[in-house]
């Protein structure tokens, strides 16, 4: 019973610090699951806790979504991924980076 409570406690305070910094909860959460589960059922509770991690951050956060960044890198992303064939190059997905994606680029970048 009390490895429930140690696993809940964990899981909470591990989503809260993900709010902040946007990654490493399959990173801490999977080894505290892997301690007291075997590791296929702490692989999925981790992905049970990422997915209902990210619902709520979802949630949370709808309201200040700038819409048109979030059209302007998801739905080329979306159209790019349907429409790749299921043998990919990485190479050459790299190197055929659309001009609008490589001109937002940061200057820095190497496109």
């Amino acid at each position: 019973m009390i490895e429930h409570v140690i696993i809940g406690v964990v899981a909470a305070l591990v989503s809260a610090l993900t709010l902040f910094s946007g990654f490493g909860l399959g990173t801490l959460l999977m080894p505290a699951f892997a301690v007291f589960l075997p590791v296929e059922a702490a692989v999925g509770a981790t992905a049970v806790v990422h997915f209902a991690n990210n619902i709520f951050k979802a949630s949370v956060f709808v309201r200040s979504v700038d819409w048109g960044v979030f059209a302007r890198f998801t739905l080329p992303a979306e159209a790019r991924t349907s429409a790749r064939p299921t043998s990919v190059d990485p190479v050459k997905v790299i190197l055929s980076t659309p001009a609008w994606f490589a001109s937002a680029a940061p200057a820095v970048s190497p496109w």
